[in-house]
């Protein structure tokens, strides 16, 4: 999954939440001062970060569920790196 891609999720997941960057940080279980690197991009979001952002952003958004299924199927096989 390209950098930027990834850095995309964590933003989107931020805009979910109403941009609520301390509610994001505690649900990605990561401190506020990591998400703000993340998302400056001077630091490359890690993959299981990523993907946690892709599950709030799917808990969140109205998909159904054979969608839901085959994104996170998708992101179950990226390379952990």
């Amino acid at each position: 999954m390209p950098p930027h891609a990834k850095r995309n999720a964590v933003t989107y997941a931020l805009f979910v939440l109403n941009r609520d960057g301390a509610m994001l940080a505690a649900h990605l279980g990561i401190p506020i001062g990591e998400l703000a690197d993340y998302l400056q991009g001077t630091q490359e979001v890690p993959i299981a970060v990523a993907r946690q952002a892709i599950h709030l952003v799917l808990e969140k958004a109205r998909t159904d569920d054979a969608t839901r299924r085959e994104v996170l199927r998708k992101i179950r096989n990226f390379p952990a790196r």
